[in-house]
């Protein structure tokens, strides 16, 4: 059983496509990441927002989002399975910081955290449209009471809220952004390894060259 959960959850490797390998290895982190702290979400259920049954319905579904988007990835439809979590994460996130009925919940940090990963993922573009609706929902929430309009708070945020919605945003963010920085600094390295070769065959070449500078 483990090992196939290990085999499951283990990034795909496509020889051909090093850049697909690049961001499976990112996607897979944040599976990986996020679902470890959603277990312990769902231990903790009763603690994490205050309300049992829609704590551990919400736990579930990204349970069942994170094996759904692992099998897409190791079909090879990486992009896909990368746009599907983050749109679907946000969606969640968003119905969570929306109906705790006030802007200065906690889960604001998962928000964040879904802005990071499609930045990762997908591009400055995805990004940019996950930060502008994430502040769509807190425009809404600050406008509600101005307007008159009740919000149902289904999730309250006792402080034990907080530290779980900060130790899911951490478990969605700093991996898969150390991966990010480190694939950077190998595409530096490698650039400047291949100048160096490049610059050693042009000195060692047993021929004459001339170099015309206008």
């Amino acid at each position: 059983m483990l090992a196939c959960m290990r085999k499951f959850f283990t990034p795909p490797v496509f020889p051909d496509d090093e850049d697909m390998t690049r961001s499976a290895a990112v996607l897979f982190a944040v599976l990986v990441d996020m679902t470890l702290v959603i277990v312990a979400t769902g231990l903790l259920g009763p603690f994490f927002f205050g309300n049992l049954i829609a704590s551990e319905s919400l736990v579930a579904a990204i349970l069942v989002l994170s094996a759904l988007v692992a099998r897409q990835a190791h079909r090879g439809r990486v992009r896909a399975a990368s746009t599907a979590l983050v749109v679907s994460l946000w969606l969640i996130f968003s119905f969570i910081v929306l109906f705790t009925g006030t802007i200065q919940t906690p889960a604001l940090a998962l928000d964040l955290a879904v802005v990071v990963m499609a930045g990762l993922l997908l591009g400055p573009g995805p990004a940019l449209a996950a930060a502008l609706a994430s502040g769509a929902v807190g425009l809404a929430l600050v406008l509600a009471p101005l307007l008159g309009i009740a919000i149902p708070v289904i999730f309250t945020h006792p402080p034990t809220a907080s530290w779980m919605a900060a130790m899911l945003a951490f478990s969605l963010t700093l991996r898969p952004l150390s991966l990010a920085v480190s694939g950077f600094h190998l595409a530096i390295a490698r650039a400047r390894l291949s100048e160096r070769r490049y610059a050693r065959l042009f000195e060692s070449a047993p021929m004459m060259y001339i170099i015309v500078r206008e």
